[in-house]
């Protein structure tokens, strides 16, 4: 899934490769963390923030959906911005601790944290959609929001870099080492 991405590529903070490979294969269940937990539980509120900030636009909540030539990719954006019935965007909903706050750049650029670009490059890649809004609760208090473009040749590389390890690790039964390198240049 677009989650998981950054954790096969080696750089999510909190998940690596053999992470999700044990969990993939039924070894270990993943148990999010109370953040992650709490970011979940403040979806709603935060998509009634967007959509409020975005007057007349509607958003659907499209479930899991599946990219159309490398099926091994998935996604589930937390949202699609329809405007007239028209899909425009995804829309990527965030919660960071203050703690985190020095990892996100002046509100308006696509200056978040590297495995969130990861995340919603895969998500663009799987909906076909040229942009990503990124809306963020920061330090439990701070709204702000995000615009990241699809960038072709990230997206390239990412579904490549899927492929080869689904490959390498999940249908050849071999678990990935313990550190991941990439050179996404992300």
């Amino acid at each position: 899934g677009s989650s998981e991405i950054a954790a096969i590529m080696g750089i999510d903070p909190w998940r690596k490769p053999r992470d999700v490979f044990l969990a993939k294969k039924g070894l270990t269940k993943y148990e999010p963390s109370e953040a992650a937990e709490w970011g979940h539980r403040h979806e709603p509120a935060l998509r009634q923030k967007y959509g409020e900030m975005h007057g007349g636009v509607q958003i659907a909540i499209p479930g899991t959906l599946v990219h159309p030539d490398v099926d091994v990719v998935c996604a589930t954006p937390d949202g699609i911005v329809l405007r007239d019935g028209v899909r425009v965007r995804n829309l990527q909903l965030k919660t960071s601790g203050e703690y985190q706050r020095e990892n996100w750049g002046e509100p308006g650029t696509d200056e978040i944290p590297e495995h969130y670009i990861i995340q919603v490059q895969t998500e663009m890649a799987v909906t076909g959609l040229p942009v990503t809004d990124v809306a963020g609760l920061l330090g439990g208090n701070k709204y702000r929001e995000y615009v990241v473009q699809r960038d072709a040749e990230l997206t390239s590389y990412i579904l490549e870099f899927a492929r080869r390890w689904w490959r390498d690790h999940m249908a050849a039964d071999r678990e990935p080492p313990h550190r991941q390198d990439c050179t996404c240049g992300a």
